[in-house]
């Protein structure tokens, strides 16, 4: 350990010094030593701060990162006044475990990751309100995170609160460095508020990323059909039935774009594998007759 300390304080001072230690990578490495070393002596606060020190000199240094969570997330642990609202918690007694919550809060030297521990453990028992206020209390103190706002938003969400989440997930979604699953939520709360084209919008943003999402790539395709953006919507139900040959909905409903782009012998060729399907699916059967019909003035 001596040694250590003494090779991370060095600091070069000519090019021509060849001292193993003088770049910042072999510098981080004596600091991440120390570090272990703090963890392994059980001093959790000197852990962390030649972690941090590692981290100053090379942020992506082996599993720094994840020993820092590790040491908070410990922290959190050892606290009994937490320990004893997740207690109460569980007995469903709700004001002593707020009480509790409240004290070790009060008493932790990492406030915002005590209060994000307390919102997540009270979503994690599907108490979304009382997590909402926690989430809520940490962007009052800490400033505006796409990531918190995002958990705040799924509380409102579930708590069918939609334009209340629709403001957070808006807001997270102006915000640098938004977690992609920001995009996703939008489009669907924007969805449900029949907000058309912005969850087209929002939807377009996350596809970028995760194309392959079957459940989007289903309710994408709904959404370009029901705003008449047929060539937009077949693509996607395409993909969706590559995925799921048989679902005589998606067959349908790209049939629907076909006729609506005037092309009906695909979308006749399309009605009848959905009635291949489902024998007894009334608006095949009624496209069908129309289009008889409309062949037989014709003709």
């Amino acid at each position: 350990q001596r040694y250590i300390d003494v090779q991370a304080q060095y600091d070069p001072t000519s090019e021509k010094d060849n001292i193993i230690l003088v770049n910042p990578d072999s510098r981080a490495t004596a600091f991440y030593g120390l570090g272990l070393i703090a963890e392994i002596m059980d001093n959790p606060l000197e852990a962390r701060r030649d972690y941090a020190k590692t981290i100053e000199l090379n942020p992506d240094y082996l599993d720094v990162q994840k020993r820092i969570s590790s040491l908070e997330q410990n922290a959190v642990e050892r606290n009994e006044d937490f320990a004893h609202g997740t207690k109460y918690l569980n007995e469903q007694n709700f004001q002593s475990a707020e009480e509790h919550f409240l004290i070790a809060l009060d008493k932790s030297s990492n406030k915002r990751r005590m209060t994000l521990e307390i919102a997540q453990k009270y979503f994690d028992y599907s108490r979304y309100g009382e997590a909402a206020k926690f989430y809520q209390m940490c962007l009052d103190t800490n400033g505006q995170d796409a990531a918190i706002l995002n958990d705040l938003a799924n509380c409102h969400f579930l708590l069918k609160e939609f334009d209340k989440a629709l403001g957070c997930y808006e807001t997270a979604a102006e915000l640098p460095n938004t977690p992609v699953l920001v995009f996703r939520n939008l489009g669907l709360t924007c969805s449900i508020l029949k907000h058309y084209p912005k969850a087209i919008i929002a939807f377009r943003r996350y596809l970028e990323s995760n194309p392959e999402d079957p459940e989007i790539v289903s309710i994408m395709a709904d959404l370009c059909l029901k705003v008449g953006d047929f060539k937009a919507a077949m693509p996607l139900y395409e993909k969706a039935l590559r995925r799921a040959p048989t679902d005589y909905g998606a067959i349908f409903n790209l049939s629907e774009c076909y006729l609506s782009l005037g092309h009906e012998n695909s979308a006749r060729i399309g009605y009848n594998r959905v009635l291949a399907l489902k024998p007894d699916f009334g608006p095949a059967q009624k496209r069908l007759t129309q289009l008889e019909e409309i062949s037989t003035t014709l003709s």
